[in-house]
């Protein structure tokens, strides 16, 4: 029951990466293995920074980001969603069609592992081992990245041009469903 725990927790923290990868994937169909798997490590630390800062700082700031986080997290998901629907109307791509673009792979990493921060203030609350949660987030964000990742290359060949719409489609229903579950 000891293992069993942490890989649940981390497995529902990275439920949001495996639907924005799969969405980011969309549009990348033609991208190296190098470059996914730089992604994948991404958003795998991301969760990890964020989950070791929620459970370091206990006190102010936690209470703040954790309050505020899910606005966070809806505002930089329905920007680069509807930045996506936006451009995807207009004739070519206005979109970063480039892995290598750190701010956008970046704003969705952060915004992705938003909810790993609330969930280390919660270890702290309860002073619980965080090791093998750590080891376990980073495999499943890892995993579900990459998952991800190849589905959206998979779906965004099949489905052709209207893929940049597709995804920011994705990316615009996740940001709803965190402000959704914000409020309920």
């Amino acid at each position: 029951m000891k293992i069993v725990v942490p890989f649940l927790i981390a497995i529902a923290l990275s439920m949001d990466v495996l639907a924005v990868s799969t969405a980011y994937g969309i549009n990348h169909k033609k991208t190296h293995i190098k470059h996914i798997f730089l992604v994948a490590i991404l958003f795998a630390f991301a969760h990890i920074i964020m989950f070791l800062g929620g459970y370091l700082l206990i006190g102010p700031l936690a209470s703040w980001v954790t309050t505020i986080g899910h606005f966070i997290a809806f505002a930089l998901l329905a920007g680069i969603g509807g930045k996506m629907i936006f451009c995807s109307a207009k004739e070519g791509s206005c979109f970063t069609t480039s892995l290598t673009c750190t701010k956008t792979v970046s704003t969705l990493a952060i915004a992705t592992s938003l909810d790993a921060f609330g969930v280390g203030v919660s270890f702290a609350l309860v002073s619980k081992p965080i090791i093998l949660l750590l080891i376990a987030t980073f495999f499943c964000v890892f995993a579900t990245a990459l998952l991800g990742f190849k589905a959206g290359n998979m779906l965004g060949r099949t489905i052709g041009k209207k893929s940049e719409f597709v995804g920011g489609i994705i990316l615009v229903l996740i940001s709803i469903k965190i402000l959704v579950e914000y409020y309920l």
